[in-house]
């Protein structure tokens, strides 16, 4: 998967979960779509760097939405 791809993964993983849920349940699913990147070979730097910047766009939307 391209860089972009995971980015959006991220973002879809995050607006599906809710503004009203728990961090944890964010966490939980933001610590799945990294276990499934390290099962693919991808490095720490670049699991971090995607969800990060996955993080990043979700707020972007947000803040355009208000």
């Amino acid at each position: 998967m391209t860089k972009t791809c995971l980015v959006q993964e991220v973002v879809r993983i995050v607006r599906n979960t809710g503004r009203r849920l728990d961090e944890s349940v964010k966490t939980h699913h933001l610590n799945e779509i990294s276990l499934r990147m390290k099962e693919s070979g991808y490095t720490a730097n670049m699991r971090l760097e995607v969800i990060k910047l996955g993080i990043g766009a979700y707020k972007k939307q947000i803040k355009r939405e208000c």
